[in-house]
């Protein structure tokens, strides 16, 4: 009897899959822990015939499932005939000892889930280098043994029947809105369920699916509209964010406009130089900030600009507007950890909002 169900959603991607599912095989006899594989996909009519044959050949079960990554990833558990269950997404490899760690955290009754490291291997793009640098990586690093209260569910071992109890909300999760696993977390504690990070246990997740800018500023748009959504969900998870540039770019729009119709068209310069002293600022504050790698510290303050813009986007869409002004905490210390970011970003919003009322007073004058 196999001790560990591993679901993996799909959609496409096969050699990624394929590799995947080698290294399930790999860790769970490098582990000496039995697992059973259910691959649940959603691709195309090619795709679908050769990933067939691959979990043929590899001795995994495959089910035909919705295009929701959430309702797969439930699929999954509610065929599993195993108490623990984990969660591995398929651009991502994982690694010996992963099983056993996983295993060990939750021979504790008290634990009901164990959350594990997701570490990024490959080619590192421009792209992806400004994503490290932005410092939204580390949500992937759980800290060791210590209560959590947000999953990341690329690397994910759960109880099976209280996963049942909460499940992942199908209306999160790609291939629409992202943050069923923020989501799922959230829910999960609010149970009473514990989850412990259990940072032994790693995951490696190839850069090849984040080193494209146009799925990248897609995937963080997306994240950004589903805070939007946790914030509603979780008001108790949420507070008032500091200063936020897209909040005051808007702000400035408005006032720039106002001005423009009622004194001076010469006031639309508000927006564009108060925006480029923003951007000089963090671009400057970036690049100092990470010596090694300047110019993907340079660009990194922007992943969080796309996440922010998302929320706002989203916040207005939902006729929720005060969502626009929140975030949501997903650890105590969430502040303290992101300070030295949230400074410069302050400093350069007020920066921002100076040169657009300077622009606009000399305008007016």
């Amino acid at each position: 009897m196999p001790t560990v169900t591993v679901v993996v959603p799909t959609a496409g991607r096969v050699a990624l899959t394929r590799s995947c599912l080698e290294s399930i095989q790999m860790a769970s006899a490098s582990d000496g822990v039995q697992v059973e594989t259910l691959l649940v996909d959603s691709s195309s009519t090619l795709e679908q015939t050769q990933l067939q044959a691959i979990c043929a050949k590899l001795g995994v079960e495959f089910l035909s499932g919705p295009p929701s990554v959430s309702e797969k990833r439930n699929l999954g558990a509610q065929q599993a005939r195993t108490e623990h269950v984990m969660f591995v997404d398929s651009d991502c490899v994982v690694g010996p000892g992963c099983f056993s760690a996983h295993i060990a955290t939750l021979r504790e009754p008290a634990v009901h889930a164990s959350q594990g490291t997701i570490l990024f291997r490959g080619l590192e793009r421009l792209t992806f280098r400004a994503v490290r640098c932005s410092g939204i990586l580390n949500a992937f690093l759980p800290p060791s043994g210590q209560t959590i209260r947000a999953v990341a569910s690329g690397n994910l071992m759960v109880r099976r029947a209280p996963f049942l109890a909460v499940r992942f909300d199908p209306r999160l999760g790609p291939p629409g809105l992202g943050g069923e696993d923020v989501d799922f977390g959230l829910r999960l504690s609010a149970h009473g369920f514990r989850i412990v990070g259990t940072p032994s246990a790693i995951v490696y997740h190839e850069t090849v699916t984040w080193n494209t800018l146009r799925l990248n500023v897609g995937r963080f748009f997306s994240w950004g509209r589903a805070e939007a959504h946790l914030i509603e969900r979780h008001p108790v998870m949420s507070y008032v964010d500091m200063p936020s540039p897209v909040v005051v770019a808007l702000l400035l729009v408005m006032a720039s406009v106002i001005t423009a119709v009622c004194w001076s068209w010469a006031a639309l310069l508000a927006l564009p130089l108060g925006f480029l002293s923003h951007a000089a600022f963090m671009t400057v504050a970036g690049a100092r900030h990470h010596p090694k790698d300047r110019l993907g510290g340079a660009l990194g303050h922007w992943v969080f600009f796309v996440l922010d813009l998302g929320r706002v986007w989203e916040s207005f869409w939902q006729a929720r507007p005060h969502a626009a002004l929140k975030r949501i905490r997903f650890a105590e210390d969430q502040v303290t950890q992101e300070w030295c970011d949230l400074v410069p970003a302050s400093w350069s919003v007020w920066l921002m909002v100076l040169v657009g009322i300077v622009s606009i007073w000399w305008a007016v004058q």
